[in-house]
C-alpha cells in the first residue's frame, strides 16, 4: 500500500492476520507525538463479540457461548476456526473431542502423530463454515457424453480443445434467466443480486482461490475464454489482488479434467448454488456429469430439476455453439 505523504503508523494487526473488509489495519499519523497519544490511549479492550477478532481468526463468538466458557472453565482459544461460535458449536466439538480420544490407541497406532494445520487450510475452513448454521442444502446430478460436443470445437484453437468456456458461457446465459439461482437467503427473506458475476474455483499449485469473471452473462464466448485465460495467468504470476474484492454471485468448480466423473462441491457462503463438473475422457463417449448444490431455502428440487434439464439441452443444441 503506497502512501502519498510522509508520517507514523501504528499497527493494528500483525502479518498474516484475517481481517473483514472495513476493519481497521493501520492507522496515519503526520506526528509522533499525536501517535504515541494514541498508543498511551488504547487500553486494549476485549474485542468485540459482533465483530470478527484480529488474531488470525474469522471467529465470533455469540453472549451465550462466552457465557457458557466462563461457566464452565474452558479457553476460548479451543473453539478457534468455527466462524459463529454458539453453545450447541462448543459442545459439538467437546464430543468430537471426546470421541477421538477414545478411537485413538497409541498402541495400536505405534506412529500416530498429529501435525497443524497449514494456514492457508485452516483460511479456507473458516471461510467455508461461516454462515452455515440453518443452511438445508441437497444436490442434483445430470449426466451426458460429451463426445459430440468436443469434435464441434474440436478446429477451434482458441478453444485449447477444451469445452469448460463453452459450458460456462451456456450456464452464464440461463443464469441470466433464473435470478433465483444467483441469490442467497437471509433473515426469512431472499436476496437477489440480479448479477452474474461467475466465480470459478481453482488450485494448480498455488492454494484455492476464486476466479471472479464479472457480467459473464454479457460476454461472447471468445471473450469468456480470453477471460478465464487471463484470471488464470494471473493466478500463476500472482498479479491479481483485487480478485478479492470481487463478489462472486454463483460458484464452479470442474474436476473433469482429473477424470473425476462425480463429486458433491461445498455451497459457498451467501449463494444458492454452485455448480460441480465432472467428468472422464478416458470412457468411452467422454462423459460429463453436472452436479448443482442448492440451498433449499431458496430453490426447490423441482426447479434445479428443470434448469439441469433445460441446460442439458442446451449443451447439445448445436444451434447454440455461437463461435464470436
Amino acid at each position: 500500500v503506497e502512501c502519498e505523504s510522509s508520517g507514523y503508523i501504528l499497527q493494528k494487526c500483525k502479518s498474516e492476520d484475517i481481517i473483514a473488509v472495513g476493519n481497521c489495519y493501520g492507522k496515519l499519523f503526520e506526528s509522533l507525538a499525536d501517535l504515541e497519544a494514541e498508543a498511551n490511549s488504547d487500553s486494549n479492550p476485549e474485542p468485540a463479540t459482533d465483530i470478527p477478532s484480529m488474531n488470525g481468526n474469522l471467529d465470533i463468538f455469540s453472549k451465550s457461548a462466552l457465557k457458557y466458557i466462563q461457566d464452565n472453565n474452558l479457553k476460548k482459544e479451543d473453539f478457534l476456526n468455527m466462524g459463529l461460535v454458539t453453545v450447541e458449536k462448543i459442545k459439538s466439538q467437546i464430543a468430537e473431542n471426546v470421541s477421538a480420544n477414545k478411537n485413538v490407541n497409541s498402541q495400536e497406532f505405534p506412529k500416530f502423530q498429529v501435525e497443524p494445520a497449514s494456514f492457508s487450510k485452516l483460511a479456507e475452513i473458516s471461510k467455508l463454515s461461516r454462515n452455515k448454521e440453518g443452511v438445508l442444502t441437497s444436490s442434483l446430478t445430470i449426466q451426458l457424453f460429451s463426445e459430440e460436443i468436443r469434435r464441434r470445437f474440436i478446429n477451434v484453437s482458441w478453444m485449447n480443445r477444451r469445452i469448460l468456456p463453452y459450458i460456462l458461457h451456456v450456464f452464464s446465459m440461463m443464469l441470466e434467466k433464473n435470478p433465483r439461482f444467483t441469490s442467497y437467503y437471509s433473515d426469512k427473506k431472499i436476496h437477489l443480486y440480479n448479477r452474474v458475476n461467475l466465480g470459478l474455483a481453482i488450485d494448480i499449485g498455488k492454494g484455492l482461490k476464486v476466479l471472479v469473471i464479472e457480467d459473464s452473462n454479457t460476454l461472447s464466448l471468445f471473450d469468456l475464454q480470453m477471460s478465464i485465460i487471463e484470471s488464470i495467468s494471473d493466478y500463476h504470476e500472482n498479479t491479481n489482488p483485487m480478485s478479492a474484492l470481487k463478489s462472486p454471485t454463483v460458484t464452479v468448480t470442474d474436476l473433469s479434467q482429473d477424470n473425476i466423473l462425480h463429486f458433491q462441491p461445498i455451497l459457498n457462503e451467501n449463494q444458492s448454488v454452485i455448480l460441480g463438473i465432472g467428468g472422464d475422457q478416458d470412457l468411452p463417449g467422454s462423459p460429463l456429469s453436472l452436479t448443482i448444490v442448492f440451498d433449499h431455502r431458496v430453490l426447490s428440487g423441482q426447479e434445479v430439476a428443470t434448469f439441469l434439464k433445460q441446460f442439458k439441452e442446451h449443451l447439445l443444441d448445436q444451434n447454440t455453439s455461437i463461435i464470436t
